[in-house]
């Protein structure tokens, strides 16, 4: 079994920010930070990463997901209380994020089965520039 102890528990690969229906503190807008990326469970299961939707409390707008943890923006600490009226915008962002992360690995795929392509009948060769 390989330990992974030094992977960050959380790597985030796309967000969408969700203003709830109620929530503010100290005139700070609250939103939902939804997370799409891997999750790296080290205790609970050492070595496993696996991609995950995490809604996280964020106050403020701050877009870079480090920053805003190491800012305190983020509440990581206490969970996610989702509002029953906010339910479906959060499952529908879930899904958005889930659904961008599907088809942008698939055209990684198709970019890499495709960069060296050679036609033998009209040699063309393909290159994919990245």
């Amino acid at each position: 079994m390989i330990l992974l102890e030094n992977e960050p528990t959380y790597q985030e690969w796309g967000f969408k920010l969700i203003l709830p229906s109620h929530g503010e503190l100290k005139g700070r807008k609250r939103y939902y930070r939804i997370f799409y990326g891997a999750v790296h469970w080290h205790t609970a299961d050492p070595g496993n990463i696996q991609k995950a939707c995490v809604p996280f409390v964020q106050y403020g707008k701050e877009e870079n997901f480090e920053r805003a943890r190491n800012n305190g923006d983020i509440r990581e600490t206490y969970p996610c209380h989702t509002l029953n009226q906010d339910l479906d915008k959060v499952m529908a962002a879930m899904k958005e994020l889930r659904e961008k992360a599907y088809i942008r690995n698939q055209t990684k795929k198709e970019h890499r089965s495709m960069k060296y392509s050679l036609h033998p009948q009209s040699l063309v060769i393909v290159f994919v520039f990245m």
